[in-house]
């Protein structure tokens, strides 16, 4: 502590900085920014993603209206409908669009809750937004509306069955990773014991 005391003042906020470091951050700083920085790409690339197939599954159902309504050239429609991606959504509900957008982004950056559904809930909205803003332009009769809702609850339904599958294979090889970790321990344990090297209270396992 003197010898701290007799060193120049302008170095102690410099060391009390430091040791927090230390203290806080073991991890190499360079380490965590890296890190964060790859998590902020992985997951601006999950939007952009959200964004293509929310607004395709807008296309989809909207060409199906079209098919329903004229079979000779509809299809071309659906095919067209495909390459405007995200151009869907610049519609009538364009100031909406883009105040869901921006915010969507901000939140999948920044949220710590299950990406997965969170990134199905986003391409959920897209898809509905693009519906909704171009349904009205093409003035379908019923049955081509009726085609639209129901291709669009089909496919929707598809992409959040392949989440959920997605879901429950990462929770069984995550379970199963812990099974055989809680295995290989308690392997360790009897061989420790039977060396005679240790001992563990069996209420702890």
């Amino acid at each position: 502590m003197a010898a701290l005391s007799k060193r120049p003042a302008f170095h102690l906020p410099s060391l009390l900085f430091a040791e927090v470091l230390v203290i806080f951050c073991p991890v190499d700083a360079g380490e965590i920014f890296a890190r964060g920085c790859g998590q902020a790409f992985f997951r601006f690339f999950g939007f952009i993603a959200a964004l293509w197939i929310g607004t395709w599954i807008a296309g989809i159902a909207l060409g199906m209206g079209q098919v329903v309504e004229n079979p000779a050239w509809g299809w071309r429609f659906t095919i067209s409908h495909l390459s405007f991606g995200p151009a869907m959504l610049l519609s009538k509900l364009f100031l909406l669009n883009l105040i869901v957008v921006i915010g969507g982004l901000a939140w999948f950056v920044r949220t710590e809750r299950d990406l997965a559904w969170f990134w199905g809930s986003l391409v959920m909205v897209f898809s509905l937004l693009g519906v909704i803003g171009w349904i009205s332009s093409f003035k379908f009769p019923i049955w081509s509306l009726v085609a639209v809702w129901i291709s669009y609850l089909v496919v929707l339904t598809g992409v959040l069955s392949a989440i959920a599958f997605v879901v429950a294979w990462r929770r069984n090889r995550w379970a199963g990773e812990m099974a055989m970790l809680q295995a290989e321990n308690v392997q360790r344990r009897a061989e420790l014991e039977s060396r005679g090297i240790a001992t563990f209270d069996r209420e702890t396992d």
